[in-house]
């Protein structure tokens, strides 16, 4: 078996060339439990030369980059592209947007019975969060150290004493992590949401109306259970269904959640508002909602009640007009008339064709006048509130208790897994990959043959992201003209006082209550994902180290003296943030950074010579595609 490893590059940037880059700096070390077994290099030869020795699973914080280093070794000592794991080759998983997943090499046989295949892994697939947010989350008890990553270093370069220290904690930090998941918690999967998904399987094995499926997997002389039994159980309620018939037609109706800036207040300051979550949104749903199985049955245009088949999904056109005092809610992508991220208050008395839930057309009628509707069939499905509850219950205790305990890494985990679980329902079966290739040490991809896989069952993805949706609507219609921005299981509302429609529903952890997160003094909200807005907060003095030192900490709002700003903004980067003040974020705010001067900005990759480089680019944030909003005075005196 081979071993693990938390493996990190450290390479040239642009600063020293945009023709050529190379490994300045490697450290791998083993995920043992010790944390003490480990080698530097520095350089990529000496990388490869220990791969092929040890032929490790290895995990790489950033797969997609890193292994533009690797690639560019092989491809420049003859190593090619293979799916057959023959010798001196490598095959990579490799999605339609170039997000690597797995990258195998395959070396000649060393002797019967040895291994022959060296295997990396993203473990940002498993870990989706920075190096530094991980030091953090498992409260490891240190944190990611800081070099001058510009720094001139020639071939050959020696490094010092911190930039050791820096790398040997950067692997640390990834190799205690993935310690716990899968050593500590066997969650072994390539990503957070395989593990999700087979948790769940395994949960159903416990049922009463699973329990011949489990009795007759297991194994008479080991006492375990077979691999694949909890696939039989899970089938037993997510049967596959067909591809071209069924699983692209439900496809058609899954949707994000919903993510809205109220028209009254784009682009203003707005004065005093809080910030509420959604404690698990997305495992509220499964937990409480009535929720599809089985094997769906096809209707012929418009659905009727059928209590044995109460939840639908349909295609259905129509034309429609916002009732007055209600929030638009309907967006229709893929039509050109219609922008894809805006919500709609008009078709204009154009008839446009989607495919809706059950539960979203409800909210349509509700939100709409809907006329001219002609309903062309779909889909109606069984329903239960069942099947979710064992697992969502263990993982909700384990976070509680793992809170209760202090043991951080347990916590963390415990939130992706009830967070990664609905998303790998509605995983489209059609890959559409790509395949490296080296040019002249240049990495490049080109498509691959579409691979068809297997559904896993769509409309539960696409039901659960319905009830989420219909949730935070409800919630930002119920609070009125307080309302001022919402995105996917966020409400933020005018005002430090709790709107009464939010009575009763307001907890820090029960599931699916509204969390209160922050209260802000001032806000700006832009756009859909572009906001910022400052909490309470003051100027105190502290002690480090013998020295006296003031410090701006967040405090109750009757005590707030400077605001501490935060800021949402797709796109920028946490080094953009640094140079912004609330009054200067605005529309065609512009940013460019330039790494030759120390300037740190917005970068986006380029694949060179012998890996990759990050490339300065410019940001600016964009108004909204509907700019036809008259500019409001606005008494607020009189709002809400």
């Amino acid at each position: 078996m081979a071993k693990m490893f938390s493996c990190d590059f450290e390479c040239t940037t642009s600063v020293t060339s945009d023709k050529e880059t190379r490994v300045w700096a490697w450290c791998a070390m083993e995920i043992d439990g010790k944390f003490d077994n480990y080698i530097i290099g520095k350089d990529i030869e000496s990388f490869m030369s220990w791969v092929e020795k040890e032929r490790p699973e290895a995990y790489f914080h950033n797969l997609r980059y890193d292994a533009t280093f690797i690639l560019s070794h092989l491809g420049q000592n003859g190593f090619t592209f293979s799916k057959e794991s023959e010798d001196n080759t490598y095959n990579a998983f490799v999605n339609s947007s170039q997000v690597m997943y797995s990258l195998d090499i395959t070396f000649k046989s060393r002797g019967k019975n040895t291994r022959k295949t060296a295997r990396f892994r993203g473990s940002e697939k498993k870990l989706p969060m920075s190096v530094k947010a991980i030091a953090e989350a498992f409260n490891l008890g240190y944190s990611k150290g800081e070099i001058d990553y510009h720094k001139e270093r020639p071939v050959g370069y020696e490094m010092d004493e911190n930039e050791k220290d820096y790398i040997i904690r950067d692997v640390r930090i990834v190799a205690e992590a993935i310690y716990q998941q899968v050593v500590v918690n066997g969650l072994d999967r390539m990503t957070i949401g395989g593990d999700a998904l087979n948790s769940f399987k395994d949960s159903l094995l416990e049922r009463n109306d699973c329990y011949y499926i489990k009795a007759r997997g297991i194994n008479k002389k080991t006492g375990n259970v077979k691999s694949g039994t909890n696939e039989k159980a899970f089938r037993k309620f997510f049967p596959l269904l067909d591809i071209e018939k069924v699983d692209k037609r439900i496809r058609k109706a899954y949707k994000g959640g919903y993510t809205y800036v109220n028209k009254i207040y784009e682009g203003e300051t707005i004065p005093t508002g809080r910030v509420y979550d959604v404690n698990s949104l997305y495992s509220f749903v499964m937990h409480d909602r009535m929720l599809p199985w089985g094997v769906p049955m096809e209707f012929k245009g418009e659905y009727k009640k059928d209590e044995n088949y109460p939840l639908w999904i349909g295609e259905v056109s129509f034309a429609f007009k916002l009732n007055e005092g209600y929030l638009p809610i309907i967006q229709a992508k893929g039509k050109n008339r219609f922008a894809d991220n805006v919500y709609l208050e008009s078709s204009d008395d154009e008839v446009i064709t989607m495919t809706v839930t059950s539960v979203d057309w409800e909210l349509y009628k509700k939100h709409y006048h809907i006329y001219d509707d002609t309903y062309h069939g779909g889909f109606k499905f069984k329903s239960r509130n069942d099947l979710f509850k064992t697992y969502i219950d263990t993982w909700v205790n384990r976070k509680r208790q793992a809170k209760s305990d202090k043991n951080w890494s347990l916590y963390t985990i415990c939130k992706y897994m009830l967070n990664a679980l609905y998303g790998k329902f509605s995983t489209n079966p059609e890959n559409k990959n790509k395949i490296p290739e080296v040019v002249y040490g240049v990495v490049t991809y080109k498509d691959d043959d579409t691979e068809i896989g297997k559904p896993v069952y769509t409309a539960l993805g696409v039901f659960v992201t319905a009830y989420a949706r219909e949730i935070t609507i409800n919630a930002c219609q119920s609070v009125g003209n307080l309302f001022i921005y919402s995105d996917t299981d966020s409400l933020h509302v005018l005002g430090d006082e709790e709107p009464q429609a939010l009575k009763g529903r307001v907890h820090k952890d029960e599931l699916g209550f509204w969390d209160h997160e922050a209260t802000f003094v001032r806000g700006k909200y832009l756009r859909q994902k572009t906001y910022a807005y400052e909490i309470p907060g003051k100027w105190i003095e502290c002690y480090e180290d013998g020295n006296l030192f003031s410090k701006l900490v967040e405090c109750p709002i009757e005590e707030h003296t400077h605001g501490i700003l935060k800021i949402v903004c797709a796109g920028m980067t946490e080094n953009i943030k640094k140079h912004i003040t609330f009054d200067k974020f605005n529309y065609s705010f512009e940013w460019r950074g330039d790494a030759k001067k120390g300037i740190a900005g917005k970068v986006q990759p380029l694949n060179i010579k012998g890996g990759q480089i990050l490339v300065d680019v410019p940001f600016r944030i964009q108004r909204p595609v509907y700019v036809n909003k008259k500019s409001l005075m606005i008494d607020w005196s009189k709002v809400g």
